[in-house]
Formats: C-alpha cells, structure tokens, sequence
C-alpha cells in the first residue's frame, strides 16, 4: 500500500482497490462456503439486542448490568465478517494485508460470541422466576428464525446446513472414503518398488505423479514425490520436465510415476 502513498497517488490506489475487491466478490472471498444462516441470525439479533440496549441504557436509564464496552466491542468486530462481502471494503483490506487472507475475516469475527452474549444480557433482565421462561422463549424464536432463514432464499447456498450434513456425513465410510480403494494402494506400492529398483542410482528419489497418487506415494508408502500447490495447479507431467533443470532437484533422481492402467479417473481439487 506504501507504494501508493509516497508519492500519494489516490487515482492508482482507488483502481488497485476496485481491482482487488472485484476478484474478491467473484469468488475468493468464498462467501458461498462461509455465509450462513447463522451469521444472518446473529447479525438481525445483535443489532436488535444493540438497539434495545441503546433505549434501555441510554433513554431510560436502566442499569446494564453487563460490560458495554465489551458488548460494543463484540457487535462492532462481529461486523468484519461484511468486509470480504463488497468490492470496496474488501479491496482495501486485501491491500493492507494480501487477498488470500481476506475470506479469514469470517472466522476473525466476534459473530459467534454476539449471540449467547445477546441472550445473557436478555435473560439477566429478568426475575430468577422468569429466566428460564424467558430463555425458552427466546431459543424458539431464535430457532423459528433459523428456519425461516434456511428456508428463504436470504442463504441460497445453505452453507450452515451442509456443514451439518457433511459432519453426518463424515462418519460414514462410504461417503467420506479415498477413492483409490486398498487393491489400487497395493498396485502403486508394486509399481513403486519396481521403480525404485530400475533407478537406483544412491541418490533419493522424487516422484511425479498425478495428485492422488502422489499423495499415496507420500502419506502412505513414505517416498518423496511432489505434491500438487491447490492454488496454483500445474500439471505434473509439465512439472517433472521443468524440475529435471531446476536448481532445488539437483541432489534427487527424478522419476516420473504412470498412473497404472485401469485406475480411477482423477479430477483435480473437484
């Protein structure tokens, strides 16, 4: 950002904002998998808990009995979770920090403190007789409100809900398994030590093969190979060709893996 500023030039940063912001809103602020309905509901509900503690507090003159400062604190840092949403916002953070980065303000927030914090201080109001009705009749509304969330088209990627599925999912086997089955591992492990004994030259070996077969070549049979950048995929074929005149391979022997014959189709980060 420094680079914009001495000397200032506000034409520049003003079209590094926009730039930034709008590869954001495209897709890298990963609001698709980290908006939810949660986050609306604690947004809707703080805001109206600020607004009743505001007329409380201030117009009446009512005692808080809680921290006011911490709950500002907590509803003011709860709203970062909208920068990444807009192209300004978003591009000038991703300025002062780095665009990979920016979707992590989901996960920085305070959203999620917002809502228990929001039903102490409603509860707390109340007589000791009157808490836990009062509390019952809030999780019902604030359950009431999920739903109705989930249900409108406010969430269209359901990303709450699938997070609730995937975790049901996850423990079952069928659902969550790798799909290079045992008899596939077997048959890298085959072909892997006939490949060690034909290029046994004293030096380690590093492997080059597509990304799943690589990761058993890693993880499983404990070898060198060459894993995949998510964010920058390279085919490995291509890599292997480079890295044959690359400074950082010298000390290996370089071999490229084939993916055997009749092995499941792999379709990268998909």
């Amino acid at each position: 950002m420094f680079k914009y500023l001495r000397p200032f030039r506000a034409d520049l940063l003003w079209a590094e904002l926009l730039k930034h912001g709008d590869t954001l809103v495209r897709g890298w602020n990963r609001a698709s998998a980290s908006m939810n309905e949660l986050i609306i509901i604690a947004l809707v509900i703080g805001t109206l808990t600020l607004t009743g503690v505001f007329f409380c507090y201030w117009l009446k003159k009512e005692p808080f009995n809680c921290n006011m400062r911490l709950f500002i604190y907590l509803y003011l840092t709860s709203l970062f979770v909208l920068i990444p949403l807009y192209k300004v916002s978003g591009g000038f953070f991703a300025i002062l920090s780095k665009m990979a980065v920016v979707n992590r303000l989901y996960y920085s927030s305070s959203i999620f403190l917002v809502l228990p914090v929001c039903m102490y201080w409603i509860v707390k109001r109340r007589g000791e007789s009157q808490r836990k009705t009062v509390l019952l009749t809030h999780l019902g509304i604030s359950l009431c409100l999920f739903l109705a969330v989930t249900a409108s088209s406010m969430t269209s990627n359901k990303a709450y809900i699938k997070n609730l599925v995937s975790i049901r999912n996850s423990f079952s086997v069928k659902k969550v398994d790798f799909h290079l089955s045992n008899e596939d591992q077997l048959a890298i492990g085959v072909f892997l030590e006939s490949l060690k004994r034909k290029n046994d030259t004293g030096r380690p070996i590093m492997f080059f093969a597509r990304p799943d077969v690589a990761f058993v070549l890693k993880y499983v049979f404990r070898e060198n190979a060459f894993l995949q950048d998510r964010f920058d995929y390279e085919n490995y074929k291509d890599k292997y060709k480079k890295a044959l005149n690359e400074e950082e391979y010298k000390d290996y022997t370089l071999v490229l893996f084939e993916t055997p014959v009749g092995f499941p189709d792999y379709l990268p980060f998909h």
